[in-house]
């Protein structure tokens, strides 16, 4: 019981501060979690406009989610007057995201949600702080423990799809897409429909 508590309670602060714009400070382990999409690819543009200051990157690896494209926009989260923290133009990166109500990807917390990649082995955080007995290195170590575990997908740079949108969620094996049942369930009522138009006819 006290395990579920737990667990709703962190659902509660993860939308909150999502939704009202907060910061969201998430353990390693917290990270590596609840991000909706983990992904690696590089930074190819800076879009440093006074609102929603963003970057583009081309994404070559995906390790979780369904995404179907390989040019994404990250947005910045907010940052005082200038922005204080960019990523460098060529780098490789290293990404822990969600997807927003307007399905548009987000970084999935305010701190330690990115970082820099060499070798295949994540080097430095970006946009990294200490949060709570976390320091850098235990971010880095966690991120990567799941980049050893976890093998990635390779994305073709010519997939085409909308940019920055997220795809459609991974399903279990064995389940059912809603609009299939839905669509079966209208064809069952329409032919029950018209069997008893005939018995009446009879």
């Amino acid at each position: 019981m006290k395990r579920q508590a737990s667990f709703l309670l962190f659902l509660l602060l993860f939308w909150t501060g999502t939704a009202t714009g907060q910061l969201l400070a998430l353990s390693p382990a917290e990270m590596v979690e609840s991000a909706q999409f983990i992904l690696a690819g590089q930074v190819i543009e800076m879009r440093k406009q006074q609102e929603n200051p963003e970057f583009v990157i081309r994404v070559d690896t995906v390790y979780r989610g369904e995404l179907g494209l390989a040019t994404l926009t990250v947005p910045l989260p907010p940052q005082a007057d200038k922005l204080l923290a960019v990523p460098e133009l060529e780098s490789r990166m290293l990404f822990f995201l969600a997807a927003n109500e307007g399905r548009r990807l987000a970084p999935a917390g305010s701190l330690n949600w990115a970082a820099f990649l060499k070798d295949g082995q994540a080097e430095r955080l970006f946009m990294g702080a200490r949060f709570n007995n976390w320091a850098e290195t235990d971010y880095l170590q966690e991120y990567n423990r799941f980049l050893a575990e976890t093998p990635g997908r390779k994305i073709p740079l010519d997939v085409n799809a909308e940019e920055g949108a997220a795809g459609e969620p991974a399903r279990r094996p064995g389940e059912v897409n809603p609009v299939w049942f839905f669509a079966l369930a209208g064809i069952m009522f329409i032919l029950l429909l018209v069997l008893a138009l005939l018995k009446k006819r009879r």
